[in-house]
């Protein structure tokens, strides 16, 4: 009990002490989530950088709900303050003894500390926060648990997405279509080509992703521009306009890649036709400086076949473009097993049906967003 004189200047500085740690937790929350979703270790949630000069100085207002929700039902679902300090006093011990763990490997493996130095630092620190930890242990049945129960859920939810991404992306690169693959399905389409640009958005970028076969299969068509598309955020405040678009040709006319790339405070421009303007002008840009022919130049007719391409290229943007984007089940039977059943035939699948959308990621316009769903054979 705090005496009565100092009962009002203790609350102050009490609720300002609470301001900086929950602050502190917050911002924690926000960096570790931002990471985790580089990492492919957490579903996308959408991140606002703060900072034009600072990279790691992030927002996210979905975890920042996801937060209140979980403050709010800490604090109706207890209902007293020394359960919520049971809890607070399990999940700082547990802190203290995993930010301990991390250091020593952190001195051996990174700083390359002499192993000596490290077991003394290990053995005092470790035995100071397990005599701790014995005393908080009591505690685990008295609100103690939740702790446990928050980092099993959040375990349970990173493991079964970078599992899932993982098997997909095994998945993508095991069936990507090479160029002999694709000039057959071309071949077999003939000059039968939808006029307009078509994006394919994939994560692979050496090779054409499997789904364009089942597009094929499905559609019976192509349009007659086809780019493979690739984002990437990088780690700079911004890219210039004139270094924003990597393209090139993949081997047949009308078929190109595109690698598009964006600092953390770059911005993707809202309007309907900006994307497809700047990756249109790009490859009328590099066809023109004949970076994709390997033939002579001064052969005769390549000047013809340039513009040619060029014409096609200005055509098909003027009929509009396409988004395709693909979204992935894993297929499970009877000889899959009870991991890949629980993990990518259950949760993987719901966490992908619950994340934030790539339409508004990507500034999509819904108009011209396509959506082509594709079962993955587990591997």
């Amino acid at each position: 009990m705090v005496p009565e004189p100092v009962f009002w200047p203790m609350f102050v500085v009490a609720t300002l002490a609470a301001i900086v740690a929950s602050q502190g937790l917050i911002t924690a929350t926000f960096s570790v989530i931002k990471q985790s979703v580089a990492l492919d270790y957490f579903p996308p949630v959408k991140i606002v950088h703060t900072s034009e000069y600072s990279e790691g100085q992030v927002y996210s207002p979905e975890v920042n709900y996801g937060l209140m929700v979980l403050c709010l039902a800490v604090v109706f679902g207890f209902r007293s303050a020394t359960t919520i300090g049971n809890a607070f006093g399990v999940a700082v011990v547990c802190v203290m003894i995993i930010t301990t763990c991390l250091m020593a490997i952190v001195m051996l493996v990174i700083w390359n500390t002499n192993w000596l130095f490290v077991s003394v630092f290990f053995t005092v620190f470790i035995f100071v926060e397990g005599c701790y930890f014995s005393v908080v242990i009591t505690k685990i049945p008295q609100g103690g648990w939740l702790p446990f129960i928050i980092s099993i859920l959040f375990t349970l939810i990173m493991t079964s997405w970078n599992y899932g991404r993982r098997k997909k992306f095994e998945y993508e690169m095991k069936n990507k279509l090479s160029k002999k693959t694709l000039g057959e399905l071309l071949s077999r389409i003939g000059d039968h080509r939808v006029p307009g640009v078509c994006f394919f958005y994939t994560d692979i970028f050496h090779g054409i992703p499997p789904i364009v076969k089942h597009y094929v299969q499905n559609v019976r068509t192509l349009h007659q521009v086809i780019i493979f598309t690739t984002v990437r955020h990088i780690p700079i405040k911004t890219v210039l306009a004139a270094e924003r678009f990597l393209v090139g040709r993949i081997g047949f006319t009308g078929v190109y890649h595109c690698v598009a790339r964006y600092g953390y405070m770059d911005l993707l421009s809202s309007e309907t036709t900006y994307f497809l303007d700047q990756v249109t002008q790009c490859l009328t840009k590099h066809i023109g400086s004949a970076l994709d022919f390997s033939d002579n130049p001064d052969e005769v007719g390549q000047e013809d076949e340039r513009a040619r391409e060029i014409q096609m290229i200005v055509n098909a943007k003027a009929a509009g473009a396409v988004y395709v984007l693909g979204r992935s089940e894993f297929k499970v039977d009877n000889n899959t097993s009870y991991l890949d059943r629980i993990v990518a035939g259950i949760f993987y699948p719901f966490l992908n049906s619950i994340c934030r959308s790539p339409v508004s990621s990507l500034h999509i316009p819904p108009a011209n967003f396509l959506e082509l769903g594709m079962y993955y054979d587990l591997l």
